[in-house]
């Protein structure tokens, strides 16, 4: 009877998830306060010893000793799986529809071929994406053209974690000469969910198992998948480093 009450006490999971929320954007920049993090789910698995145990344990808990329930815990996580799951189906990444900064739709397949792949996942809600996106754009035009063929040899591909279609529109204008995945696409919350990369303001949709926030970057194959994951949420603009130009072209 005292699990089923647990259970069934709907409002103090919704609370509890509330303050990993609020912990997540702390780390984004969109609230103030000490630094601290949703992804801290897997590294609390590592230290407690796995589980709903080891995030209970974990120093990244929300509330500074906060002990939760073992049944509470195990309900929260749970429900944090369910919630990071979904979006299923092929992803044709081919058959995307982008747009460039000339407003032409056209074929991912089509515009990125011969050229290496990078997603990068940003809303301009976030101070840190805003910040990050001048710097991406001087790294854009500096590195993406071979300089003996004078060739584009990489694109970016801009996933929106904007509100609305008109926030995406807006933001994508301010950024580098790039494509820009339909805002409309479900391809849009499938990659996020794919890479495991998304902002804290979206996580009562997509869930808690991340593995950074953003702003964040993917290098792809032309299968779909990941080449390269560079975390430019922590390490800025350091971490385009690992993406090799000249490589992986689609």
């Amino acid at each position: 009877k005292g699990i089923a009450m647990r259970v069934a006490a709907p409002g103090s999971l919704r609370a509890w998830a509330r303050s990993w929320a609020a912990a997540d954007l702390l780390r984004e920049g969109t609230m103030t306060g000490p630094s601290a993090s949703l992804t801290a789910l897997t590294a609390a698995r590592g230290r407690g010893g796995g589980g709903a145990r080891g995030l209970a344990s974990s120093r990244f808990s929300p509330v500074r000793g906060f002990n939760a329930p073992p049944a509470f815990m195990a309900l929260a996580c749970l429900s944090m799986a369910a919630a990071s799951t979904g979006g299923g189906g092929s992803m044709d990444i081919h058959d995307a529809m982008v747009v460039d900064q000339e407003g032409r739709k056209m074929r991912l397949g089509d515009a990125a071929k011969g050229r290496t792949v990078g997603l990068y996942f940003a809303g301009e809600w976030c101070p840190m994406c805003r910040s990050f996106t001048p710097k991406l754009k001087e790294y854009f035009n500096e590195k993406a053209q071979d300089k003996q063929t004078g060739n584009q040899k990489a694109t970016i591909v801009f996933v929106s974690s904007d509100f609305s279609k008109e926030a995406a529109d807006s933001h994508f204008k301010n950024q580098g000469n790039w494509l820009y995945l339909d805002y409309d696409s479900p391809l849009r919350q499938q990659l996020k969910q794919k890479f495991r990369i998304w902002g804290g303001m979206e996580s009562s949709a997509l869930g808690f198992d991340r593995r950074s926030g953003i702003p964040g970057m993917v290098v792809i194959g032309s299968d779909g998948n990941e080449v390269t994951y560079m975390n430019t949420e922590s390490k800025g603009i350091r971490a385009l480093e690992a993406w090799d130009l000249d490589a992986n072209a689609w």
